[in-house]
């Protein structure tokens, strides 16, 4: 492990990526802390009725947090304070399942023990926005956000291979990390078609506030191919699948029938 906890206490606001079960009544968390990045917490106890913590660390909690590091590579909670539950995301099963998303590529993609404060304040963005907004195009501009925030921004603006403008048709390459032009696209036969129109929009969406996101315009075609080369794209780095994709591909086709 390459860093090291500080033993003491430390006091963070932090959203709940994941909790799982530990030993018999514990829960093991990830938390995404806008001070200390990603961490893994023990929250011991919280699945007895009369815990105090169990309001504070449900999956998609955000929280108030005090931890404490000890000898243990481990965080402990010690106390919980809720922020927001975003109930309405828990309500809605479309929602729901794009929010756990985006908590899984967090859980993937980022560092442990590096803060991120920008990437906090994307998430807890998003999270607020997709209670009540397309939660499709909410989850694709994030995962260009969180992509260019991390250092993995795809070239967009010219062709990644020759530098040339962006003359049509073109392909979009995860390996080559951005858009090829006609006199380039035999560099990668796996690459993936896309439309001007669509590589405008990947431009405009990282330049933009994600408040007014719902006034940019997003066309069907544009809709379809982002949706198919976004998740190809973070897979191809992260060299694993993304699980719940599979669960949104499945409701999608449920939800179209």
């Amino acid at each position: 492990m390459g860093w090291m906890m500080n033993r003491g206490l430390y006091r963070t606001e932090a959203i709940v990526l994941r909790a799982r079960d530990y030993g018999e009544a514990d829960l093991l968390l990830t938390l995404f802390s806008r001070g200390l990045g990603r961490l893994q917490a023990i929250a011991k106890g919280v699945r007895k009725p009369q815990s105090k913590l169990r309001a504070g660390v449900q999956p998609l909690m955000y929280a108030h947090f005090q931890l404490y590091a000890g000898r243990s590579t481990l965080y402990t909670v010690t106390q919980s304070e809720s922020l927001e539950a975003f109930r309405l995301l828990r309500e809605d099963l479309e929602r729901l399942t794009h929010a756990v998303y985006l908590c899984e590529l967090l859980d993937k993609m980022l560092p442990e023990q590096e803060a991120h404060a920008d990437v906090f304040d994307l998430t807890l963005t998003i999270m607020y926005l997709m209670e009540q907004a397309d939660p499709t195009i909410l989850t694709h501009f994030f995962e260009l956000r969180l992509a260019s925030l991390l250092g993995y921004q795809p070239r967009l603006e010219c062709c990644v291979s020759c530098e040339g403008p962006l003359l049509a048709p073109l392909r979009f390459s995860a390996a080559r990390g951005g858009v090829l032009c006609r006199n380039c696209l035999s560099y990668d036969g796996e690459a993936k078609s896309v439309t001007p129109g669509t590589v405008a929009l990947m431009n405009q969406w990282l330049k933009v506030d994600p408040r007014i996101l719902e006034r940019i315009k997003v066309l069907e075609y544009s809709r379809g191919e982002i949706s198919d080369l976004l998740p190809y794209y973070l897979e191809y780095y992260l060299e694993k699948r993304l699980q719940t994709l599979t669960v949104i591909n499945n409701l999608k086709q449920e939800l179209n029938t």
